[in-house]
């Protein structure tokens, strides 16, 4: 778990996902309630060891797609129907990441959410010894400075067929991954997800910070609205709180009011949440409550607003009495606690003397003047914004949970396709009943992500003609006008007939030179990457165009590089053959295809020897 003091540290991603020291990343299982494309590649960046997503790296469209090839493999994301943020300038490389991201939605409820953001990440040194570490967090996949808590724990796998001690600690992970597999198909990476869900048992323990209790901790998951078997209620552990302290940035009255409703001799309760919540009936649930301060919220270069979720809790009656911390992606709210899909933590405290007063005075900090006091209603009365804004999400998660596949067929020549959108004449109806509206009264139109047009009206089946090859996804932009209002989002649609060719097509989208071919294949086989990318632009710099003769330079290095990765390594010289048949002639030099299959088949003769 994180230090004491850096419990609201600003932490980017790609700095939280590096594997271990001595480790390399198996296999790992995210959830998100949202995410970006740009926050995305820091995944498998870092699961693919290639250091951090910096600048030099967002600009280097090779880099990029060797971070996807190295890393995809590695993880499956879930993240909420609709949740996949629309990129302003899309890249025909996230088409590559159709395989890694599985969206969730509750058929039953079209207004719950998938509101998680956790990860469980499989660990191997070069012992074979296995560990699962896990991220819970309030932040989403998305770069943000707002404030938010992140909690990191590992756990030693034992061997298997042996059940730990803790199992039944564990239990609400198993409970929580096996959900997430149904969400899937059937394929390699379901099993990876089953198999994660049934090592939960294996975990021996996390491994948990002073000053908590060493087992002292427990998993609190609920899937849209139903918690796991035998596991007690957040809800209720806190609401029988003597005193209490509530972290969230969207509340709801009745929630509060339920929370902080046992009231005895010196029972306190304080809230820090946003100012616009802040209403007369909210200052009466507490003895005191905080916001950020303006400052912060103004901020013209940074604006930072609440996103942390941590609830503070000291309990001296009933069952479950001490000190207690839980952290998560639970807001205060009754869609929080009785509709959505979270994840939450908690942990208790060993030393119970005054903890719950210096754990406050942590949080406030108020030498940091990141909070300030306040006494009077500040709450913004925004009611129809609020119902117009939900009455168009709604629209928009109905259109999208409605279309039922795409089609893509050839179009008037081989570079050209045409698509076709088919809907779900039963959730058609069922947005028509909650709505009281047809969908086609909204102005709702669909585009493919990686183009600006055509941007075709929502309708229960849609034509879309001509469509650029290196266009085709299975990610389609949604966009909803009302008024001067509007809405957009993201997110897969089931597709078929996607040419078998169209990856291939990306590749030779970024490497479409010799040199470039050149440059990527001493990218795969190198040790230091980010230093051989530095390395590769001050040569261009300084050489300019490309040429045969550099070329022709690079060849020993590279047949180095080759030699040295080809015997202790053999998934990499079959990784620089796929390559190879990925890109065709016309990128490849004749005489290095040569050199590669004269290559490998030395390898396997001494393969055969062995």
């Amino acid at each position: 778990m994180s230090q004491r003091g850096d419990t609201l540290k600003d932490l980017l991603y790609s700095d939280l996902l590096q594997p271990s020291p001595g480790y390399e990343v198996r296999f790992a299982v995210g959830v998100t309630y949202s995410l970006s494309f740009e926050g995305l590649l820091s995944v498998p960046m870092a699961f693919g060891m290639l250091g951090e997503f910096d600048a030099t790296i967002r600009q280097s469209p090779a880099y990029l797609l060797e971070s996807i090839r190295r890393g995809s493999d590695r993880f499956i994301l879930f993240c909420n129907k609709g949740g996949i943020q629309v990129p302003q300038n899309s890249q025909t490389i996230y088409s590559l990441f159709e395989s890694s991201i599985q969206e969730v939605v509750d058929t039953s409820r079209m207004t719950a959410n998938f509101h998680p953001k956790m990860w469980f990440i499989r660990e191997v040194n070069d012992k074979d010894e296995e560990q699962i570490r896990l991220l819970i967090l309030s932040r989403n996949l998305t770069y943000s400075d707002d404030i938010d808590v992140i909690v990191s724990m590992r756990g030693r796998l034992l061997p298997e067929g042996r059940r730990s001690k803790n199992a039944k600690r564990h239990e609400p992970l198993q409970w929580f991954l096996n959900n997430l597999a149904e969400q899937m198909p059937s394929g390699e990476k379901k099993q990876q997800v089953l198999q994660m869900a049934d090592d939960m048992l294996r975990v021996e323990r996390f491994d948990v910070d002073a000053p908590f209790m060493e087992d002292g901790y427990d998993f609190f998951p609920v899937w849209f609205g139903h918690q796991a078997p035998d596991t007690p209620s957040l809800k209720e552990c806190l609401a029988q709180s003597e005193r209490l302290m509530i972290v969230s940035p969207f509340v709801d009255e009745k929630m509060l009011s339920e929370l902080t409703k046992r009231r005895v001799k010196d029972s306190y309760k304080v809230l820090v949440t946003r100012r616009e919540n802040i209403s007369q009936d909210v200052l009466d649930c507490f003895d005191e409550v905080y916001a950020v301060n303006e400052t912060m919220l103004e901020n013209s270069v940074s604006p930072v607003n609440l996103h942390a979720k941590m609830y503070l809790a000291q309990c001296w009656s009933g069952e479950r009495r001490g000190h207690f911390l839980y952290l998560g992606s639970a807001n205060a709210t009754n869609n929080a606690f009785h509709r959505n899909t979270e994840m939450t933590v908690g942990f208790q405290f060993r030393q119970a003397q005054e903890r719950f007063e210096r754990m406050k005075n942590e949080i406030i900090d108020e030498d940091s003047h990141r909070y300030i006091r306040i006494e009077e209603p500040t709450a913004i009365d925004s009611t129809e914004q609020r119902q117009k804004e939900q009455d168009m999400e709604h629209a928009l998660k109905w259109a999208m949970r409605a279309i039922k596949s795409a089609t893509i067929t050839e179009g008037k020549n081989e570079e050209l396709y045409n698509i076709r959108l088919q809907t779900t004449q039963k959730y058609v109806q069922q947005a028509k009943r909650e709505l009281k509206r047809e969908l086609t009264d909204f102005d709702i139109t669909i585009r493919p992500l990686q183009c600006e047009q055509p941007q075709v009206a929502w309708n229960n089946e849609m034509q879309m003609n001509d469509i650029y090859k290196l266009h085709l996804s299975e990610f389609y932009v949604f966009e909803i006008h009302e008024g001067d209002m509007s809405k957009r989002a993201l997110c897969k649609v089931p597709t078929y007939g996607m040419p078998a060719m169209r990856d291939n097509w990306i590749y030779q989208s970024v490497v479409n030179t010799r040199e470039k071919f050149m440059n990527y294949v001493s990218l795969m086989l190198s040790d230091d990457p980010i230093e051989l990318l530095s390395a590769q632009e001050f040569n261009a710099i300084e050489n300019g165009s490309s040429s045969s003769n550099a070329q022709q330079q690079s060849y020993p290095q590279i047949y180095e590089q080759l030699l040295r990765v080809a015997y202790s390594s053999p998934r990499m010289l079959r990784d620089v053959n796929e390559l190879v048949d990925r890109l065709g002639n016309e990128v490849v030099p004749k005489d290095f295809a040569d050199m590669l299959q004269n290559f490998t088949n030395i390898i396997k003769q001494l393969e055969r020897l062995c």
